[in-house]
């Protein structure tokens, strides 16, 4: 979690958790502080303290980091010591599969793979094409081109690749009905335990947090700020009239990438956002100042993976102001 920096006043006190208002001031406004993993189903303490009772995330934390922790000098490259960063939890397998494909695998074995994965749409729809030649349906050849004479063994190559991925392809097809159930079957055993990935997941995390902000300035009129960490992302909203920071990580953050062609495994592009917020009493409200402190990302994306995703940019993060202010002004008694 980013540092908060907060100075005690006269109207905002350091008590025990929550920061809250002195007991002189009728109209303080008190700062409510949590991790918050609490609001996150896959990392929740249904009961703290219960050693039965443990979330899924507590065992990636205590089993998987730990592990990665011990194995990672055995890897080709130490991707293994960034699971810490991986979040959503839920993301962790699809990480591990490509760091796998992109730097464990032989690589005489990715380079084979490769041309299939990068093909394989392109041979759907040209299989696709042909069957509607030979239906009757296009009355042309042009999807039926042999190109070894024309290109030489680069055509025989990709010829070969057509070839297999057109067998793979009408396999697939016989068995689409038995495989539709199975993968519908496996996808809701995913979600019922909580694991999947892309904007959908992240969406679902982010309204949790959202409603909790809501239960607690419902209960409690005047807190006017919760602050919490827990999902890496830094950010600055307002929900109801207060406001919900979140405090970011300075750990390396990981943002999934998709590739551009093919079907393969997405990249994880790694970044710094280094930051803090600072707080203090400023004529009766809250003020809330942001600071950014720059550094420059690893390169530690490999050459293959940065030319799949040629051209594609990690989504931008919510900007947030330098310097806001929290709460009505409230008047000194005289």
């Amino acid at each position: 979690m980013s540092r908060i920096i907060g100075r005690s006043s006269p109207r905002i006190t350091s008590a025990s958790s929550p920061w809250c208002t002195s007991p002189e001031r009728s109209r303080g406004h008190k700062v409510w502080i949590e991790h918050g993993n609490q609001y996150d189903d896959f990392n929740r303490f249904p009961d703290y303290g219960n050693r039965f009772g443990l979330p899924l995330g507590y065992f990636i934390t205590r089993g998987v980091v730990a592990a990665a922790a011990r194995s990672a000098e055995r890897g080709r490259s130490k991707w293994l010591d960034d699971v810490q960063s991986v979040y959503p939890n839920e993301d962790i397998p699809f990480w591990v599969l490509s760091n796998h494909f992109y730097k464990e695998m032989t690589p005489l074995l990715r380079w084979v793979l490769l041309p299939f994965l990068l093909l394989f749409t392109a041979s759907a729809v040209i299989l696709g094409m042909r069957a509607l030649e030979l239906l009757g349906g296009v009355h042309t050849s042009l999807f039926d081109i042999n190109l070894q004479p024309i290109l030489g063994f680069p055509g025989r190559v990709i010829d070969a690749v057509q070839f297999v991925n057109s067998v793979v392809i009408v396999t697939l097809l016989i068995l689409t009905v038995p495989l539709y159930f199975v993968v519908r079957d496996a996808r809701a055993v995913l979600v019922r335990y909580g694991v999947g990935r892309g904007e959908r997941l992240d969406l679902e995390k982010d309204a949790q947090y959202v409603a909790a902000a809501r239960r607690i300035f419902a209960a409690d009129p005047s807190v006017a700020l919760l602050v919490y960490g827990h999902t890496y992302i830094p950010s600055q909203r307002e929900v109801d009239g207060r406001y919900v920071i979140n405090t970011g990580t300075w750990l390396k953050r990981l943002e999934y990438v998709p590739v551009r062609v093919g079907h393969l495994p997405g990249v994880y592009v790694p970044s710094y956002q280094l930051n803090y917020f600072e707080l203090a009493e400023a004529d009766g409200r809250i003020r809330v100042r942001y600071r950014i402190l720059p550094k420059t990302a690893p390169n530690d994306v490999t050459l293959l993976e940065r030319l799949l995703i040629l051209g594609r940019r990690t989504k931008p993060l919510p900007p947030i102001p330098a310097e806001t202010f929290v709460g009505q002004a409230t008047r000194s008694p005289s």
